[in-house]
């Protein structure tokens, strides 16, 4: 190569050498654990259950999930049993809690879990071995919304 052809690539090179560089102390300083990132903006998750018609009515309810404080809230109503009846709450096959005792078809709990929930996360609502709510949890895209440094608020 002659002294014109190196002199041609040497800015080439320069672009390339600072690119790298770059990149490597990119990742060196931050570097980014993608499972640990919230699939949902805020960790925000949301489901609507929804049941069987059971003594007349169609049970429904709300289930919140906050990933950040890992804190499950439930609320049910039109569950047409008795009062006083204790309601358990599932997560797939596995009972994480129980509902307060039901008052006039409604009942609520608030219930700290363990493991992570996700939008593949089922919420289910039993009476001893009987399903009456269900749903899966998913992102809370109004939350997002609203969290959202580039929303209009």
């Amino acid at each position: 190569m002659n002294k014109q052809s190196i002199r041609s690539l040497s800015p080439f090179l320069a672009a390339a050498a600072v690119f790298a560089a770059s990149l490597f102390s990119a990742s060196a300083v931050a570097p980014v654990n993608a499972s640990r990132l919230p699939a949902c903006g805020t960790g925000q998750y949301e489901a609507q259950l929804t049941g069987w018609t059971l003594n007349e009515m169609t049970p429904t309810g709300t289930a919140r999930y906050s990933a950040k404080d890992k804190r499950l809230e439930i609320e049910v109503e039109k569950v047409k049993l008795k009062d006083g009846t204790v309601l358990e709450v599932l997560i797939g096959d596995d009972k994480i809690g129980k509902m307060e005792p039901l008052k006039d078809n409604s009942a609520k709990a608030v219930i700290v879990v363990e493991d992570d929930l996700d939008e593949k996360s089922r919420v289910r609502i039993f009476n001893d071995d009987v399903p009456i709510l269900s749903a899966n949890l998913s992102c809370d895209a109004a939350q997002d919304a609203t969290s959202s440094p580039t929303a209009d608020n």
